[in-house]
């Protein structure tokens, strides 16, 4: 046998050495002898795997955290927006009947006039006040079902993260007894991933069960929007009233 031949089977062997290894992660399946190619140090390595770990949970979780304070600020922020319209719009009915009332003494001449002018005052006072109580509570309401909203979601998603957490604490511990116990390193690894994997997917399922509170939301301001319906109806009823009385006191 001359040298350009034993060259050539120890270039042949080589070849269908590596053709083996990559086919095996080509394909995802690890046999004893593939994993040895794949990962021969799996215990010895496995302080750099929890390592890397760590850093994935500290990252995942600081992503999760971010978003979960981005949503729940916008629900503060429409909350205050509300609650500020419902501030300038009390405002507005304020100095908007003060000049009514002005006109009104001006034109009463008679005691009678004088005295159903006064009346009037009364009776929109109170329809005012009794409005504003209304819209008031519905707010006050509406604050506190949406403070409730947010806490259970953050709770939510507290308790996720610390599932998430507690699972990967699991496999670590797990994946140091196998390898103690000199547990065949590709079972240890194909254990400890499949731990990880399964503790990563537990995470997004319940991110998509949590999910955005949006029926929530629309119901807390489906009864915020139909309490202040019914308190603005009760007021035009009540001012209509207080109108048509204060008419027939001037005779017309």
């Amino acid at each position: 046998m001359t040298l350009v031949n034993i060259t050539m089977k120890k270039n042949y062997k080589k070849i269908i050495a590596l053709g083996a290894a990559f086919a095996v992660i080509a394909t995802g399946t690890f046999s004893d002898s593939a994993f040895a190619v794949v990962r021969p140090n799996f215990c010895a390595n496995l302080n750099q795997a929890v390592s890397l770990l760590d850093q994935r949970i500290i990252t995942r979780e600081g992503v999760l955290k971010t978003r979960q304070n981005e949503r729940l600020q916008n629900l503060k922020n429409s909350r205050n927006l509300r609650d500020a319209k419902l501030t300038e719009l009390k405002q507005n009915v304020i100095t908007g009947l003060a000049p009514a009332y002005s006109k009104m003494e001006a034109l009463a001449k008679t005691e009678g006039q004088k005295t159903a002018v006064n009346n009037f005052k009364i009776v929109m006072e109170n329809a005012v006040s009794a409005r504003k109580n209304t819209v008031s509570a519905a707010a006050s309401d509406y604050r506190q079902e949406i403070d409730r909203i947010i806490a259970l979601r953050n709770s939510a998603i507290d308790t996720a993260v610390r599932n998430f957490k507690n699972s990967n604490q699991a496999a670590v511990k797990k994946a140091k007894m196998d390898c103690v116990a000199e547990v065949r390193p590709l079972i240890a690894r194909t254990t400890f991933v499949a731990s990880v994997r399964t503790a990563k997917s537990n995470l997004m399922s319940d991110k998509q069960k949590i999910g955005i509170p949006t029926p929530l939301v629309k119901s807390a301001s489906a009864n915020y929007k139909n309490a202040l319906t019914k308190a603005n109806q009760d007021f035009k009823t009540a001012a209509e009233k207080a109108r048509i009385d204060l008419k027939v006191s001037f005779g017309k």
